[in-house]
């Protein structure tokens, strides 16, 4: 009986922007959201205390001239989500005659966004959850911890007999420290030299290890009152976009990264532009199906408006690099359609809007 009834009933659906003049059901269609997550690499360049020396008595090119950071982007993920469109809100409703025997039996996510319709369906047992997006900026930062060079004083020059004892008190100059580092040094290399190739004849057993790999710890922390230091952090930042209809060919700028300031938004005027481009494929849809949306804002008896999203090729650019390449299906660079409702259960997919099943 309330499957004859239901098949009779007359039902009405139209665009609206304002659900208090619905006297019905209103539902939403989804649009895609990205959420485009940057692995950022942070190195801060520190110049050592002998600087300075680095060519003259240390004898190397390579080290740190100056304090600076620089900021590079290490990997690229990318999530969808979805999210009520604002653009694709019905309302659904029934003649008056129907109101009395027929019955709007929706289900949907708690965004509004269809899930399903009719009695003679229901959406326990399927496996599409979903993907609601929460939409805010992220940040994760490593600690930092402080960095310190060694300080060395160096050996104070012994008097030898009948020395003017001013001249032996005399205290060193910064580059006698240095001459005095690079000693230390060449002796350090020696030691640890000796250490990895057997050449001391006294069995260190299972410490052998651990006394070359301290050892060399101690050169590195020499050399680097020269070279300078590097600390290396990484953090993770995201953006979420969301794209729009004209952008299903095209490319939008989603942040900027700068060498001194790591990444920004895409309205600051320094660094390079991160991109996201969109590559479209039109969505195959049987060539006897009518596209039931023209007209501003058109009436349609017994149907519902629903999505058949469009497969994008998605790459985005550091510059004119590409950091990362997907494809990606977005609901709202696809098209909308509209399925017959009378005596029938649709499913449908929360996070394209499409229709997964029907059930008469």
């Amino acid at each position: 009986m309330s499957a004859s009834l239901f098949s009779e009933a007359q039902y009405f659906t139209s665009s609206t922007k304002d659900a208090s003049t619905c006297d019905g059901v209103v539902y939403f269609l989804p649009r895609n959201v990205l959420k485009v997550e940057l692995t950022v690499q942070e190195t801060d360049y520190y110049v050592g205390p002998y600087a300075e020396y680095a060519k003259s008595v240390f004898g190397t090119d390579d080290y740190i001239s100056e304090n600076k950071t620089k900021y590079e982007i290490q990997g690229v993920d990318v999530q969808v989500f979805s999210q009520p469109d604002p653009d694709a809100s019905y309302c659904v409703w029934l003649d008056e005659k129907s109101k009395e025997h027929g019955t709007l039996e929706f289900s949907m996510t708690d965004d509004g966004v269809i899930r399903s319709f009719g009695d003679k369906i229901s959406t326990e047992g399927s496996d599409i959850s979903y993907m609601a997006a929460n939409q805010y900026v992220e940040l994760s930062k490593t600690d930092r911890s402080e960095v310190h060079f060694m300080n060395f004083i160096g050996a104070q020059h012994e008097p030898e007999e009948n020395e003017d004892e001013e001249v032996s008190a005399k205290e060193l100059t910064k580059e006698d420290k240095a001459k005095q580092i690079v000693e230390n040094i060449n002796n350090i290399r020696n030691l640890y030299r000796d250490l990895v190739s057997g050449f001391q004849e006294v069995s260190y057993g299972n410490t052998l290890n651990d006394m070359a790999v301290k050892t060399k710890n101690i050169e590195n922390e020499y050399v680097s009152l020269f070279v300078g230091k590097e600390e290396i952090y990484t953090h993770k930042k995201a953006f979420y976009i969301t794209p729009e209809a004209k952008d299903k060919n095209g490319m939008v700028i989603i942040a900027k990264i700068s060498e001194n300031e790591g990444v920004v938004n895409a309205s600051s005027k320094n660094g390079t532009a991160i991109k996201i481009q969109f590559e479209t494929a039109e969505p195959i849809v049987a060539c006897n199906t009518k596209v039931d949306t023209d007209g501003e804002n058109p009436i349609i008896n017994n149907k519902l408006f629903y999505r058949i999203p469009a497969s994008s090729s998605t790459k985005i650019y550091c510059g004119n690099d590409v950091l990362a390449e997907c494809n990606l299906k977005i609901s709202q660079f696809g098209k909308t359609m509209t399925v017959p409702i009378n005596g029938c259960g649709i499913l449908f997919n929360p996070n394209t809007g499409q229709v997964v099943r029907i059930k008469k």
